[in-house]
């Protein structure tokens, strides 16, 4: 994967794909209506690492990704995360633990997070 924390954001799509159509870098643009759809998926950077070790290994960098689940249906956020730690991990990510529900009431949505990280080692 190239060295550039931006380029494996395709990657996270990809591998995101049969968790939800309805998925997007950064944020989620909700359109011109200003309508969120019943549900949707954000992912990004949270932090990057330089040059060190992990688990004892030397390694080029170590990044931690968040995937933010959100959906209006409080009983799909359990399957949604369980598929998102699925997909991940199958793609060569270290689940790094999830958060907890969130309510938003501003929108209708509940929501659940997961962080995963990205070790490049040399």
């Amino acid at each position: 994967m190239a060295d550039k924390p931006d380029a494996i954001k395709p990657y996270i799509h990809d591998l995101l794909a049969p968790v939800c159509k309805n998925r997007a870098a950064n944020t989620y643009d909700a359109g011109p209506n200003g309508k969120l759809p019943d549900e949707f998926l954000v992912y990004f950077l949270v932090s990057k690492q330089p040059r060190g070790f992990f688990s004892g290994k030397p390694c080029r960098s170590n990044r931690r990704y968040q995937a933010s689940y959100y959906t209006r249906d409080r009983a799909k956020l359990d399957p949604a995360l369980t598929a998102i730690e699925q997909a991940m991990t199958a793609g060569g990510f270290l689940h790094a633990g999830a958060g907890p529900e969130l309510e938003h009431q501003e929108t209708g949505h509940w929501s659940v997070s997961c962080d995963f990280r990205w070790i490049e080692e040399e």
